[in-house]
């Protein structure tokens, strides 16, 4: 849940950023950092912030979007946003050597 947090919180940053309400954004990261459960996710929440703030400050922020894009999908990869070990699941019957009720395993 913490990928799809950190999606709507980056979306509604840079919706704050459109109408230049700036207290918005720092409530937004605050609450965003204050509900994460990983400290990766908030510290690619306050990088991706920090991107997207000097990409609308430029003179035509739609000249560099997708150099903001860009960078924003290098922060998610280094950091590992969204990833999660997979937790192999445990058979209660055992090491797979079949079923309770003596079919084999599939």
């Amino acid at each position: 849940m913490d990928l799809m947090n950190f999606i709507l919180a980056i979306i509604l940053i840079v919706i704050a950023l459109q109408y230049g309400q700036t207290w918005i954004v720092f409530a937004l990261i605050i609450l965003s950092i204050l509900t994460f459960k990983s400290f990766k996710t908030s510290l690619a929440l306050v990088f991706s912030a920090l991107i997207v703030y000097f990409v609308f400050s430029a003179a035509d922020p739609l000249e560099n979007f997708p150099l903001m894009l860009l960078a924003l999908l290098v922060i998610a990869l280094i950091l590992g946003v969204g990833n999660k070990p997979e937790e192999q699941a445990a058979s209660p019957f055992g090491a797979g050597y079949g079923d309770p009720f003596g079919g084999g395993a599939v």
